[in-house]
């Protein structure tokens, strides 16, 4: 079978002989993203440590998800009129899909996805008074929108 590799040797190990900087910073990494790790104290040999994130399981659900909303309200602001439809419908079903975007507090984006139903990118088609809007209002409800999620995230 012969001896391990260096690839085989455990993430531990390696993690040892890194400089203390990178070893903070990748633990930090763990945290925001809401994981549990173990530390081994090798200055004093205190032994191990566990770190936790105060952030509940729901909370850090939610950070994705408006994250995600967020990155998808973006993707629509540079994307061309004719492909925006499409991004569009995929931002609709995520909200009305996702658990954790289905709060009172989260409502504005419940009337977001409903509003966006309204969006004609092409102006001829657009019947302004059935409530059919363009590329201006459209904008306008994207930043009302990260402007809300933006506020909740600094929370």
């Amino acid at each position: 079978m012969g001896s391990p590799d260096a690839t085989s040797v455990p993430p531990v190990c390696n993690r040892i002989q890194k400089p203390k900087s990178i070893y903070i910073y990748a633990n930090k990494a763990l945290l925001k993203k809401g994981i549990t790790y173990y530390s081994i104290n090798t200055n004093n040999g205190s032994g191990l440590r566990k770190y936790t994130n105060t952030m509940n399981d729901s909370q850090a659900a939610l950070t994705l998800q408006l994250k995600e909303v967020t990155t998808m309200l973006n993707k629509i602001k540079r994307t061309y009129a004719s492909e925006r439809l499409k991004t569009i419908g995929l931002l609709q079903n995520k909200i009305w899909d996702a658990p954790e975007l289905q709060t009172e507090e989260l409502y504005f984006l419940q009337d977001l996805a409903g509003e966006l139903n309204f969006y004609e990118p092409v102006e001829r088609d657009r019947d302004e008074t059935l409530g059919y809007y363009g590329e201006s209002r459209l904008l306008e409800l994207i930043a009302a929108a990260q402007k809300q999620i933006e506020l909740l995230l600094q929370k």
